[in-house]
């Protein structure tokens, strides 16, 4: 799953290069004192190799981005699930929805993120005295809020490449889609530290009390 997600990381801030590149070409075609001739050689050579460079990773980033999810989704109902045994009260949802609550529209910025802070705090150690704890949700809040916010810059960059009708247009997409692609690479940095502590977390809380035999 972590390593999954680190090459998503590097595949995205690859991207996010690249974008940048083919935004730089753009910048300087539009500003360029004298228009510049479409036909340039040099010109067509720098756009074609930055749409070489996106195409690759594009045919890089489908499967990656598929092979994650399903992973990701895996892990999230298993953990999910471990989370009821230890704390059969703690949630508002049944499991179903770990997997179930990724795909209805809208409730999906959401749902998901319920999801991962009830299993949170199920799967926090017993204190002392053998009650629950509170542990901060930081990690939780920090993914889910980079996470949804790379999710909606993504589609926004898309639907500013499908509807540029200028070289200016097609500019500020390959820059949107550069930012995107930039909080794509924190999102996965903290997804990375969320499944790391809430698996550790469950490993923990495992071994205590009568979770030890469950």
């Amino acid at each position: 799953m972590t390593a999954l997600l680190s090459v998503g990381a590097a595949v995205d801030l690859f991207t996010s290069g690249v974008s940048l590149y083919t935004w730089n070409l753009m910048r300087d075609f539009v500003g360029a004192p004298t228009p510049a001739d479409p036909g340039d050689p040099a010109r067509s050579e720098d756009l074609g190799f930055a749409d070489s460079l996106a195409g690759g990773a594009a045919l890089v980033r489908g499967p990656l981005y598929l092979a994650t999810a399903v992973v990701f989704v895996i892990w999230f109902h298993r953990v999910r699930c471990n989370g009821q045994v230890f704390r059969p009260d703690g949630f508002s949802q049944s499991a179903g929805w770990a997997i179930g609550g990724w795909f209805v529209p809208l409730a999906n910025f959401f749902l998901p993120y319920r999801t991962a802070r009830e299993t949170w705090n199920a799967s926090t150690q017993y204190a002392a005295d053998g009650s629950y704890r509170q542990v901060s949700g930081a990690p939780v809040v920090a993914w889910w809020v980079v996470f949804a916010a790379s999710w909606a810059l993504a589609w926004v960059a898309s639907w500013k490449y499908r509807t540029a009708e200028t070289t200016a247009a097609a500019g500020g997409a390959d820059l949107f889609s550069a930012v995107a692609d930039l909080t794509g690479v924190v999102a996965a940095v903290l997804a990375v530290a969320f499944v790391r502590k809430l698996t550790a977390m469950q490993h923990v809380k495992a071994t205590q009390g009568p979770n030890a035999a469950a």
